[in-house]
């Protein structure tokens, strides 16, 4: 049997009967060159052949039942209520929250210094493609030089315009005055120099009573020529507008690198050391008295970061900050734009201690009220924790227009709930309500659920013995009154006297038509529909008891009978009263040859 069982596994897997067909093949090519020579073999030829047709048929049955899905005669029907629907998204919304939840609390432990930004660098970021400087007003200690033009107007009874560029001699020449020296004096020194010149030419531009007048005005200016060394993003030679300031030439040339300092920006003027600024000061405090305004060929040096300090948590502005050495977490505090009201009063603080081989990583704690004296350290990491509140709640259910779950506040009683919950204005509402049997659960310190019963019409009714004060966790229930529950109803339709939608409270098939007015003349008693949930419901008696969202349909009596299936004439024949079915057989024409009789 052992042998048999294996051979049948054999045949029953599609990889044998392949390798079989193919064996058969080859069997009948070769069969077919030896009919040649043997004429006698062209039955045995067929018949191999016709094998293997077989095989490959059974193989493809095979395939097709291991992919295809079992059948089944009856349909399948799903049915949703809308109180699962709400249900389900209930449960994933109440899932997501506490998801977000814990995301919250891990992130606490989690090393939040990898998600910060460099403070003062995003500064820089596209500024130069900004051409802000166009707008500027001209400085009143602005100095004219080489590559600067001036507009000369002459207006009233002389009238003439001169645009001029000063040469590199520093000086313009006018073709009936000459070179008139510039270089060095302002555009209101310049202005009275030319008007004296012109004076000698044009004598209308004297004395008060003058019939002529002239205005000096810049036209194009001429760039300066400003060198940017260390860590900025694009050092060299950068051509700068004419106003420009430490940290608008800063802009133009790019900004500074995140291993470049902003806390030391220095600035050369004919190879001595001119002055240095602290950019901190202009980022976090608007002081710009230290911005100066560049001159052709001045350098400015930007080395590299004094130190690197980060900070997270519960700051307004978390970030990598570079502080200096006289430098306490207070200011750090500061330049992080102050600690947020959640804030925990202690810190926590990672440093690197040691030299070398040596250096480990330690954590302190530090009060805020030290903050001050409390210097730091390059790569110091500073984290400020929120301070965590419980969710205090109180859950109330039952017949009230709100259920679910409110805020626990101080001095909560049992009406405040109420009120958050729908309130006590709705009089009809309140007769659903089973005023004798109100009770607050609510959990000891030993896990035990203690039931505090109340007595809710006293409660209503100003008795304040019985609006008890609440604790955080407790929970409420407000029972249906059953005697009033006006919420249930069925829907009755067809050949009834008064259909509509009726009020049910455990109510019989027989009540509800006889609340609608009973039968019609046309009623076909014995066929009446009911429906629940969409299913057809079955029935025998009219004491059926209905439920809330059933729906009733009494069909019209059409007095035929119906008849389909094996029988020569289907269709619908006169129903007559005390007739066989034989006799409704024959009326169809009898069964047919298949008729399963």
């Amino acid at each position: 049997m052992g042998n048999i069982n294996k051979s049948n596994n054999y045949f029953g897997n599609s990889k044998y009967i392949n390798i079989l067909g193919q064996i058969i093949l080859y069997g009948i090519v070769i069969l077919s060159f030896q009919s040649i020579s043997f004429p006698q073999t062209y039955e045995e030829i067929i018949r191999l052949q016709q094998e293997y047709e077989k095989l490959q048929q059974q193989q493809a049955e095979d395939t097709e039942a291991i992919i295809k899905p079992s059948e089944s005669d009856l349909p399948t029907k799903i049915i949703y209520k809308p109180g699962d629907i709400e249900s389900f998204y209930k449960e994933q919304l109440n899932r997501l929250v506490t998801n977000i939840r814990d995301i919250e609390e891990i992130s606490e432990y989690l090393d939040s210094t990898q998600t910060l930004k460099y403070f003062g660098y995003d500064y820089f970021i596209k500024r130069d493609t900004s051409q802000f400087w166009q707008n500027l007003p001209l400085p009143l200690d602005y100095r004219l030089g080489s590559g600067d033009e001036l507009i000369i107007s002459l207006w009233g009874e002389v009238e003439r315009v001169d645009k001029k560029v000063i040469n590199r001699d520093g000086a313009i020449f006018l073709e009936d005055l000459g070179l008139i020296p510039l270089i060095g004096k302002t555009i209101n020194d310049a202005e009275m120099i030319i008007r004296t010149r012109f004076e000698t030419t044009y004598a209308t531009l004297k004395g008060k009573d003058a019939r002529s007048f002239i205005n000096v005005s810049l036209g194009d200016l001429k760039g300066l020529n400003v060198h940017f060394y260390g860590a900025v993003k694009n050092p060299g030679v950068h051509t700068l507008h004419p106003f420009s300031t430490i940290i608008t030439g800063l802009v133009q040339a790019g900004g500074v690198d995140t291993t470049g300092t902003l806390r030391k920006i220095l600035v050369y003027r004919q190879g001595q050391k001119l002055d240095e600024f602290d950019l901190y000061s202009a980022f976090t405090k608007g002081q710009l008295k230290k911005d100066i305004k560049l001159i052709d060929q001045d350098v400015i040096y930007v080395s590299n970061r004094i130190s690197t300090v980060a900070i997270s948590g519960e700051i307004f502005r978390p970030a990598y900050f570079e502080l200096k050495h006289d430098e306490s977490l207070e200011s750090l505090i500061d330049f992080g734009g102050g600690l947020k009201p959640s804030a925990l009063n202690n810190v926590i603080l990672k440093r690197i201690e040691g030299q070398n081989s040596n250096r480990s990583v330690k954590h302190y704690q530090i009060s805020l009220g030290q903050m001050d004296k409390f210097f730091m350290q390059d790569g110091d990491s500073i984290h400020v924790f929120k301070l965590q509140a419980v969710d205090k709640i109180v859950r109330i259910s039952g017949r009230v227009l709100q259920p679910g779950e409110y805020t626990y506040t101080e001095s909560m009683r049992l009406s405040d709930l109420l009120l958050m919950a729908g309130g006590f204005n709705d009089s009809i509402w309140w007769k659903s309500v089973d005023f004798n049997n109100v009770s607050i659960s609510r959990l000891n310190e030993l896990g035990i659920v203690k039931s505090i019963k109340v007595d809710l019409r006293s409660m209503l009714e100003g008795d304040q013995e019985q609006n008890p004060s609440l604790k955080a966790f407790d929970q409420i229930l407000i029972p249906i009154n059953s005697n009033f529950n006006f919420s249930q109803s069925i829907t009755i339709t067809g050949e009834i006297k008064t259909p509509g939608i009726y009020l049910i409270n455990n109510y019989s098939l027989t009540q509800i038509i006889d609340q609608s007015g009973g039968f019609t003349n046309r009623a076909f008693q014995e066929g009446i529909k009911i429906y629940r949930d969409t299913l057809a419901l079955g029935w025998n008696k009219l004491d059926f008891v209905l439920i809330d969202g059933d729906s009733i349909h009494v069909p019209v009596k059409t007095n035929t009978v119906k008849i389909v299936g094996a029988v020569n004439q289907e269709g619908y024949y006169p129903y007559k009263r005390g007739l066989s079915l034989k006799k409704y057989i024959e009326m169809a024409g009898g069964f047919t040859p298949y008729a399963n009789r």
